[in-house]
């Protein structure tokens, strides 16, 4: 399996490149304008650990940060001019992006709209009251300045209708789009870093398949997964790593006789319906 883990790790470096210097961005840009409003380390710590409990998106992320420190954090932030900067020097952002050599403007608050509706969609999966829901609603909005535009749209949106367009839709990008916050364009600019942590998922479990036709067993071949190539990926995409490995080998577990790396990587909403492998 050397060369196809060769490949996913390649595959991994570059989404964690763009997926988490966007993520990056925007907590960081928060904590700036905490910064701004005179709060404490203490209150920054608290706020942090607050969005990162709030944003299942944001786990990855998180996890970088709080190992980094928030006084560090705060160092970067004063001693660069942008919170893209300040996620290069935390080693968040690369220097020369491999996705997009610049994110389009405007697509990070597609992004937040994208992280503000997977919130809720973990709420309502959770059976989190409506009346919940819009208080935590209200305290993501207030904890990050970068999620302003999206948040107008979506509060404004009320909450069972949401979840109703929630259900209805394939993923978070799909809801963000018929709220308008997302345009063609952005839309396009979040895509092309999704392709290719869809490319990642299609081919590990292209190798999956491939041995469990080889005579190993399912839990075999998800022991070699999780503990040999996730736990030994970059920290920053540990996360992403986990969740298609357990949601992908779930699915697998329920449906295997049908299973192929498309329908896999479609289930778990890493890949469109009918995705195509290069």
């Amino acid at each position: 399996m050397r060369f196809s883990v060769a490949i996913f790790a390649l595959l991994a470096a570059t989404v964690a490149s763009a997926q988490f210097c966007s993520e990056c961005k925007l907590i960081v840009g928060a904590a700036e304008s905490w910064l701004e409003q005179n709060a404490t380390v203490s209150q920054i710590t608290s706020r942090l650990d607050k969005l990162c409990e709030q944003v299942p998106g944001f786990a990855g992320v998180c996890e970088n940060l709080v190992d980094t420190g928030v006084p560090y954090i705060i160092q970067a932030i004063e001693t660069t001019e942008t919170p893209e900067a300040a996620c290069t020097q935390l080693d968040m952002c690369s220097a020369s992006p491999v996705i997009v050599a610049e994110i389009k403007k405007g697509s990070l608050q597609c992004e937040g709209c994208e992280y503000i509706i997977t919130a809720v969609e973990s709420w309502a999966k959770n059976k989190v009251p409506v009346k919940t829901i819009e208080k935590r609603l209200d305290s993501l909005c207030s904890l990050v300045p970068g999620f302003a535009a999206p948040c107008t749209t979506i509060v404004n949106t009320e909450v069972p209708k949401l979840i109703a367009m929630i259900e209805k839709s394939e993923n978070a990008t799909v809801v963000c789009r018929q709220l308008k916050v997302c345009t063609a364009s952005l839309f396009s600019a979040v895509k092309s870093m999704r392709s290719v942590e869809c490319s990642a998922c299609l081919t590990i479990f292209t190798e999956v398949l491939k041995r469990l036709q080889s005579g190993s067993t399912l839990s075999e071949v998800e022991k070699l997964i999780v503990n040999d190539f996730c736990n030994r990926a970059p920290q920053a995409y540990r996360a992403t790593c986990d969740f298609i490995a357990e949601e992908g080998f779930s699915y697998l577990n329920a449906d295997i006789k049908k299973a192929t790396p498309q329908n896999v990587c479609a289930h778990i909403k890493v890949c469109p319906v009918t995705p195509k492998l290069h």
